[in-house]
Order: structure tokens, then sequence, then C-alpha cells
């Protein structure tokens, strides 16, 4: 697709991700030829392919990111950093012998 554009003198402005609906994300091209300008719809995956073909900005919608956001337990994401490091300070390499089912000698 990226082809298409460049050999058909079609730039592409930016993507848009503008919407989602049902857990489907929508997105549009917007591109411009000449002093036309249109906006495609387009997969977004695609779009997004197109994108970095292309070093075109890719935008997303506020709403989007806020309705796409899993929320954030500040409490809960320290709680487990700090069990990870105590779990990291506290392991020896005999550990990985033992865990995998062998042991020294073997």
């Amino acid at each position: 697709m990226a082809n298409y554009l460049e050999k058909w003198s079609i730039t592409l402005d930016r993507v848009i991700i503008h919407s989602l609906q049902d857990n489907t994300f929508y997105a549009s091209l917007c591109v411009s030829q000449g002093e036309t300008k249109k906006e495609i719809d387009a997969r977004p995956s695609d779009a997004i392919s197109i994108a970095l073909r292309t070093g075109s900005p890719i935008w997303v919608m506020e709403e989007v990111i806020a309705d796409a956001s899993i929320p954030v337990d500040q409490d809960k994401d320290e709680e487990e950093r700090r069990a990870f490091r105590e779990f990291v300070s506290n392991i020896r390499p005999e550990d990985f012998l033992h865990r995998g089912g062998y042991s020294r000698g073997s």
C-alpha cells in the first residue's frame, strides 16, 4: 500500500485512531494528493503499518485512550515490586538447580 501511495503521488499526512466500539478500534488514513485531501477508513493494524513505513504521525483520540486504558492500582503494583525485589535478593544459584529438577552431581 505504501508503494501505491508513492506511485500515485499521494501523501499520508497522518493516521487517526478515532474510536473504540465493542472492543474494536477504528482508524482513518488522512491523505493528500496535491490540494485534494481525503480521509479513508482503514483497519488500525493496516493504518499503523502504513504510517510506520511512510514515517507518518499516528494520532489517537483522547476518548479512545480513556476507553482503552486499564485502571492502575499503584498500591498493589508497589507491593508486587517489593515482593519481587525480596525474591531476587534472596535467590541463590543453587535454587535454579533445584527448581529445574536437577541436583548437584547429575
